[in-house]
C-alpha cells in the first residue's frame, strides 16, 4: 500500500531518501566505493577484498567474500525494504504474490545500474503465520530468485505484528554501469513500458476490488517486468537510468538535482507497443513542451513514426501516469545520434518505449506523489 502522504505539504514533499544518505554518509564515502551512493546500489571496488585477504584470524573470510564478488573488478551492492502497511496490504496480495513482488523490487535496483544479480540476503519480520504459510514465502523467494540466477547466502527473522521484507542483494557488472549521474543538455529521455498501470491498480484495489491470480489487470502491480536484457544490450550508448520506484516525475526531480539539468517534457507521449514497429525512413517531427507547455528552443526531436499499433497518451492522462510509483520501468537518456540504435535494440528485445522529452538546462521541478 502507498503511504497517503499530502501533496501539498512543502515540510514532507522533499526527497527524503536523499537527505537521509548525505546525512548518513557524509562528506567522504570510504576509499573501496567508486560510485553510487545515493544510486539505485553501490559500487565497490576489490582492493577491499584483497586487504581482507591478509586477516589471519578470519582465514575464510576472504575465500567467502571472493565468492560472492565472483572475478569482477567491482561489485554492486542494493539493499530495499518491501513493508505491510506501507507498500502493501494483507488483503490484496497472496503470500506468495507479495514474496514474488518483494524479490523482484530488490532485482530491479541492480538491473537498473546494468548488473547481473548473483547473491542475496533476506531479513523478514513475520506476523504470527502457520509452518505451511511460512514456506509459501520462503519458496516464493527462491523461486523469484533462481529465476534470475541468484543464490541465497543468508539472512535473519523476526517475529512481530506485520510482514516486512528488507532485502539485500550482491550483483556484478555486465558491461558498462548506468549511474544517475551522466545527463547532457539536449538528451533525449526515454522510459521503457507504459507507465501509469500501477497506480490504476492501486485505486482499483483501495475501491475494494480483487486481484485475480491470473489477472493481467494488475501484473504490473503483482510483478513488475525487469528490462534486464534491454539495459544491457543497449548500456554502452546509455548516458544516466534508473528505475521508476516512485514516479517519473519524482525521478525527473533527482535526475535534475544530480545533473543539474532540467527538462522539457513532451507534450504527447507516444506509445508504441513495440518500439521495433518503426521504419527508419518514416520520420515526423514531435513538438514538445515543458510543465508550463510553453515550446523550447532548439531543434525539434525527429521521432520515428509509429504503426498503427500505437498509441498517443493525452496530457491529462500523462500527469496521472507521471505520479504513478512502484512501476520499475526504466528510465534513461540517450544522444539524439544514438536514437536509431536504440530503437533496434528495442525492437531485438522486444521492449516498447515511450519519449518522454529533453533534457535543457534551465531546471525545472515537478510535483510529485510522495507514496511512502
Amino acid at each position: 500500500m502507498h503511504h497517503n502522504t499530502s501533496n501539498n505539504s512543502s515540510k514532507r514533499n522533499f526527497d527524503k531518501e536523499s537527505l537521509f544518505l548525505r546525512a548518513l554518509c557524509g562528506k567522504n564515502a570510504p576509499r573501496s566505493t567508486i560510485k553510487g551512493i545515493g544510486d539505485d546500489g553501490v559500487v565497490l571496488s576489490k582492493p577491499l577484498a584483497r586487504h581482507d585477504k591478509t586477516n589471519s584470524t578470519c582465514p575464510n573470510a576472504f575465500a567467502t567474500f571472493a565468492k560472492v564478488i565472483d572475478s569482477a573488478r567491482e561489485f554492486v551492492i542494493a539493499n530495499d525494504g518491501f513493508c505491510e502497511g506501507i507498500h502493501f496490504k494483507r488483503e490484496w496480495l497472496s503470500l506468495e504474490q507479495i514474496a514474488k513482488k518483494a524479490m523482484l523490487v530488490n532485482i530491479s535496483d541492480i538491473v537498473a545500474m546494468n548488473a547481473r544479480p548473483k547473491y542475496a540476503l533476506a531479513s523478514i519480520l513475520l506476523p504470527p503465520l502457520s509452518p505451511r504459510e511460512t514456506l509459501q514465502i520462503a519458496h516464493s523467494l527462491r523461486e523469484v530468485a533462481q529465476d534470475f540466477g541468484i543464490a541465497f547466502i543468508g539472512g535473519d527473522t523476526m517475529s512481530g505484528d506485520r510482514l516486512e521484507f528488507h532485502i539485500t542483494v550482491f550483483g556484478t557488472p555486465q558491461g558498462k554501469l548506468l549511474f544517475r549521474k551522466g545527463l547532457q543538455k539536449g538528451d533525449l529521455l526515454f522510459c521503457t513500458g507504459r507507465v501509469g498501470e500501477s497506480l490504476k491498480s492501486l485505486q482499483a484495489l483501495s475501491r475494494g476490488q480483487k486481484i485475480n491470480k491470473n489477472s493481467k489487470r494488475f501484473s504490473r502491480f503483482v510483478a513488475p517486468i525487469l528490462r534486464a536484457d534491454f539495459i544491457k544490450s543497449c548500456a554502452r550508448f546509455l548516458h544516466c537510468g534508473l528505475d521508476i520506484s516512485d514516479g517519473v516525475y519524482a525521478e525527473l526531480n533527482r535526475l535534475s538535482a544530480i545533473n543539474h539539468l532540467g527538462f522539457c517534457l513532451a507534450k504527447k507521449s507516444s506509445m508504441a507497443k513495440r518500439a521495433g514497429s518503426v521504419k527508419s525512413s518514416d520520420k515526423r517531427s514531435d513538438k514538445r513542451g515543458n510543465k508550463g507547455g510553453n515550446k523550447c528552443s532548439g531543434k525539434r526531436w525527429q521521432a520515428q513514426k509509429p504503426l498503427k499499433s500505437s498509441k498517443v497518451l493525452p496530457r491529462v492522462l500523462q500527469k496521472s501516469a507521471y505520479l504513478s510509483g512502484e512501476e520499475y520501468e526504466m528510465l534513461f537518456s540517450i544522444s539524439p545520434k544514438d536514437k536509431l540504435a536504440l530503437l533496434r535494440k528495442a525492437k531485438q528485445t522486444r521492449t516498447p518505449l515511450c519519449f518522454i522529452g529533453t533534457a535543457r538546462t534551465k531546471i525545472t521541478h515537478f510535483t510529485p506523489k510522495i507514496w511512502h
